[in-house]
């Protein structure tokens, strides 16, 4: 009888070069997270394969043995992410790239766990497999606070927000920056319909990500060129302040709509000529002429008999 002094996966789905993979990782937990516990483990797979001996990190779900459903949510979020991490690089000479996990079931575990707070491991329960990382950093949280400040990053949870639509945004952004190139693992994305798997906070945790953002530099460059769309969420507005916007509600009240001056009362509108009294106009013509000829009881010539006069006048001179 063979002792395991570790943990084996079955062969895992095929990533990007199309190859597939073994997994060996250590009995010892590395890192626990809120959700997700994680164990340090090496690839093997044909001689050749590009990533073969490569160091990786084993995660699975940190309460219940893990599902391939899970995994194929996590998955499927992160290839949502890298898509708009395209678009993204367009708009800047930096590149940010999201780590697609690899799937796997186990398939042997060691002859003994060590002691801990967490669940044991079980044989045929499903793995997530990622690149390992030595300088990882925590960059948005779950909830939205940058811990480790990047502007760059911080402009990509807008920039995720507006062009969805006001639809979904993304947090737990944690990797390794070199220069302008980012490695992103493990993101998390909040949806209106809450359609990214059991992170996915809905609506309400969708607001409280986008209500901490402060737009900086990165987030005006690109915003120029988007138009602005309205949602039932707070939003971004022209001048890169956060708002809060309501449609409109179903008695056909619109509280955002301003009234129509003949409705209106606008202190801040001054009246017509005709209604207001002003001291500081100057009277018209004929005002002066009645003043002038009202001294001497008769009715004061039209415009033109004045000028009439007056050509008359003028000639006899």
């Amino acid at each position: 009888m063979v002792l395991r002094l570790n943990h084996s996966t079955w062969q895992t789905n095929r990533d990007e070069d199309n190859d597939r993979y073994f997994a060996n990782y250590d009995i010892k937990i590395f890192d626990l997270g809120e959700k997700m516990m994680c164990f340090r483990g090496r690839l093997n797979g044909r001689y050749l394969s590009s990533r073969n001996g490569e160091k990786v990190v084993v995660k699975t779900t940190r309460s219940l043995p893990g599902t391939e459903k899970r995994c194929d949510d996590v998955i499927r979020r992160c290839q949502v992410v890298q898509e708009y991490a395209r678009e993204f690089s367009r708009f800047f000479n930096s590149k940010i790239r999201i780590n697609i996990p690899l799937k796997c079931v186990n398939d042997e575990l060691a002859w003994q766990q060590p002691f801990s707070k967490s669940r044991k491991l079980q044989k045929d329960e499903w793995m997530l497999i990622e690149k390992y990382y030595k300088d990882f950093k925590m960059f948005v949280n779950r909830k939205g606070d940058s811990i480790h400040r990047s502007e760059l990053l911080e402009a990509f949870v807008h920039f995720i927000y507006v062009k969805s639509e006001r639809q979904i945004t993304v947090c737990n952004l944690q990797g390794t920056r070199s220069g302008d190139y980012y490695s992103i693992s493990g993101p998390v994305v909040h949806s209106v319909q809450r359609q990214y798997g059991s992170t996915d906070g809905g609506e309400l945790a969708l607001k409280s990500v986008v209500r901490k953002h402060t737009c900086n530099t990165c987030c005006r460059l690109f915003l120029q060129n988007i138009p602005p769309l309205s949602h039932d969420v707070t939003i971004f507005t022209a001048n890169h302040q956060l708002s809060s916007q309501r449609s409109p509600p179903d008695d056909g009240v619109h509280d955002d709509i301003p009234p129509p001056y003949d409705v209106a009362i606008r202190d801040d509108i001054p009246p017509s000529y005709d209604v207001a009294v002003r001291d500081d106009i100057p009277p018209s013509y004929a005002a002066v002429l009645h003043a002038q000829y009202n001294r001497y009881d008769f009715n004061p010539p039209s415009y033109y008999e004045f000028a009439a006069k007056r050509i008359r006048r003028n000639q006899s001179r």
